[in-house]
């Protein structure tokens, strides 16, 4: 992706080609002149869902804009609304699986983590100049990421995490042996008290008839 240079200097480049003065950008676009030179001076972002309507002031396709080829012949292109639902799934999608916090990625593209996070939930659209950045970053499409729903590869599970799933499923079975155990040892606790008392029980009852045949050995030894 050839972005080395700025957006904003490339469409007032590109305007200046096309004899395109910045009041009659602006009333293409729904912007003021003052608000087409802050653009193009990069004093503020260009929302990502008026791209159709630039490319289409600027006679270029899409892809053209992201690699800045503006010197050919103009090129009249119908592009479809950009579905910022789309994109901003794809935001939250790449980010995870760079295993980048808001935080990162806020420092990685020069933007405040609020910032961040109102892309994320909706709150506010991305900029072109956003979405640019974050492109280089992720090594994706640009287009790619405004027209489809991005395709990452499943993330590989490392030495550690195998013998962490390892450790955690020996744990959980333990737990659960355990938990079947307990009971049951339980049950012998309470159990065995019985069956000691009703043995000393057995064990008391033939004493007594020892002493009954002890006195009769003594009444017949009297009388004889």
């Amino acid at each position: 992706m050839a972005m080395e240079e700025k957006l904003g200097e490339f469409v007032a480049a590109r305007r200046k080609y096309l004899n395109i003065t910045q009041k009659e950008m602006g009333e293409s676009l729904g912007y003021t002149p003052q608000g087409i030179s802050k653009f193009e001076n990069e004093n503020s972002g260009f929302p990502i869902t008026s791209l159709p309507e630039l490319c289409l002031v600027l006679k270029l396709s899409m892809p053209s804009l992201f690699q800045r080829e503006g010197k050919g012949e103009p090129v009249i292109e119908n592009i479809d609304p950009i579905d910022p639902n789309l994109l901003r799934n794809n935001i939250k999608a790449i980010r995870h699986h760079q295993g980048w916090s808001q935080e990162k990625l806020a420092k990685l593209t020069g933007l405040s983590k609020r910032t961040i996070t109102n892309y994320e939930t909706g709150s506010s659209v991305p900029s072109v100049q956003f979405v640019e950045s974050f492109a280089l970053l992720a090594k994706e499409n640009p287009c790619l990421l405004l027209s489809q729903e991005i395709s990452l590869p499943k993330a590989k599970i490392k030495g550690w995490q195998k013998a962490l799933i390892i450790a955690t499923s020996i744990l959980v079975a333990g737990g659960g042996a355990t938990a079947i155990a307990l009971p049951l040892t339980l049950q012998n606790q309470e159990s065995s008290p019985r069956r000691a008392q009703s043995r000393t029980s057995s064990t008391e009852e033939p004493s007594s008839s020892e002493e009954s045949t002890s006195e009769e050995e003594q009444i017949f030894t009297t009388v004889e």
